[in-house]
């Protein structure tokens, strides 16, 4: 059947190169928290960004619930996803204090609701995404998200590596709260060229 295939021998498929995403700055992350506090805490947009900021990818962000707070401590933990390790990650005292208004407002207004950010109800797939719309309405409200420039979650996790790198100077420690097995995810998602062309570190 491999001889048989007709298209074996054409050329590949020509792509785009892949983007590398929006370097967002410390006074862009500041600007996402100012536009994601409005409506809070009946909105869950600034909670979740509090969770994305903290170090957390969008699959767990969806998954989080109010247990897996500890606000006295200042952390959250994460059963992690597919393709992150469950950890503990700190909360900087601005998502601390959303989270605290999330938690309140859920136990007040929702006491059967679960997770901080998404419905109980939703499937893995359906909360991911969920997530993903909810962090465009804040990107866009920021007007950091524009039609020339794509802001994602993922760019969040990408600021966060940078953060941990410059505070620790450890690709080990990036991984370690990103939730990686790879030290090489971790060094592309920290901007970090730390091979050589022969393939050294």
């Amino acid at each position: 059947m491999t001889r048989a295939v007709p298209l074996l021998d054409s050329p590949p498929i020509p792509r785009p190169p892949r983007c590398t995403g929006a370097e967002l700055t410390d006074a862009e992350i500041e600007t996402l928290q100012f536009h994601s506090e409005r409506g809070t805490p009946a909105t869950r947009h600034a909670a979740l960004l509090a969770l994305l900021v903290s170090g957390l990818t969008s699959a767990e962000t969806a998954q989080t619930a109010a247990d897996d707070l500890n606000l006295s401590q200042a952390t959250v933990a994460t059963e992690g996803s597919t393709y992150t390790q469950p950890r503990t990650c700190p909360l900087s005292p601005w998502a601390v204090r959303v989270l605290d208004l999330r938690t309140t407002y859920l136990g007040e207004h929702r006491p059967r609701q679960h997770r901080l950010v998404t419905s109980d109800s939703s499937t893995r797939y359906a909360t991911q995404a969920s997530v993903g719309t909810g962090f465009n309405e804040i990107a866009r409200r920021s007007g950091l998200a524009t039609a020339t420039r794509k802001v994602e979650p993922r760019d969040i996790t990408r600021y966060v590596a940078r953060q941990v790198l410059l505070q620790t100077g450890q690709i080990s420690e990036v991984a370690r709260r990103l939730g990686l097995s790879s030290l090489d995810n971790a060094a592309g998602l920290a901007g970090l060229a730390w091979k050589t062309r022969d393939g050294r570190r």
